[in-house]
């Protein structure tokens, strides 16, 4: 899928690739991996909206909750 479809415009793809190598580097560092987990949740949450914005089937929302999941699921104890 790709932005023209979810309606976003394809000058966004940079900034938001940014924004998710952000987010890896922070939740790789331990002492922050906390907080890179709050912010790939949220990362996560906007792909589940904007797939639930054009109607998508039940199962691409799904992918990113799973993969949230197991984000928090990997966080050191």
């Amino acid at each position: 899928m790709d932005f023209a479809q979810l309606g976003y415009p394809v000058s966004l793809a940079f900034g938001l690739g940014v924004l998710e190598l952000i987010c890896v580097v922070v939740y790789v560092i331990p002492r922050t991996s906390i907080l890179g987990a709050i912010l790939w949740t949220g990362y996560l949450g906007g792909a589940i909206a904007a797939q639930v914005r054009i109607g998508s089937p039940l199962f691409s929302p799904r992918v990113p909750v799973y993969v949230a999941l197991l984000i928090w699921e990997a966080l050191p104890p």
